[in-house]
């Protein structure tokens, strides 16, 4: 990560010749702070809060064709990257807040496909378990007084 014209984007190139690095992301407003390669080696995601209202956004970039799209639209919506690895290279799980502010529901993200689906809807959970199969296997909920508990 680097600035471009005075904003933080994110930029690429060989690890032994840095100075060859170029920009794959051109924000010109508030720049990316958050950004994960993907394991089938042509995708870039990022979160972008383009309105600072902490809505982040996802974008996935390919990195071949330079071609941006944001996989997360809607409004009031807080997007999260959950999960992905490179047992399963095009896919990744994602939380979104569509359905309640406070709670993330899981979605899969299929890279090749560009489609997103709905998994798993919140209970109440904090935070979500998600097993290297990339499968929901519990999640962290808080207790009234303050504690928390997780679940299985």
């Amino acid at each position: 990560m680097a600035p471009e014209d005075g904003v933080l984007n994110v930029w690429v190139g060989p690890a032994d010749r840095p100075s060859e690095a170029g920009a794959v992301t051109h924000d010109r407003d508030r720049g990316i702070r958050t950004y994960s390669f993907c394991h089938d080696d042509r995708t870039l995601v990022y979160l972008q809060d383009t309105e600072g209202d902490e809505n982040w956004r996802l974008y996935a970039l390919d990195l071949a064709s330079g071609e941006s799209q944001l996989v997360t639209p809607g409004t009031d919506v807080h997007a999260m990257v959950l999960a992905h690895n490179r047992w399963h290279p095009t896919s990744m799980l994602v939380g979104l807040n569509a359905d309640n502010p406070q709670l993330h529901d899981v979605y899969r993200y299929d890279l090749a496909a560009g489609t997103l689906e709905k998994v798993e809807a919140n209970p109440g959970y904090a935070a979500w378990l998600i097993d290297s199969d990339l499968r929901v296997r519990g999640g962290f909920a808080m207790t009234d007084d303050g504690g928390g508990v997780t679940l299985l």
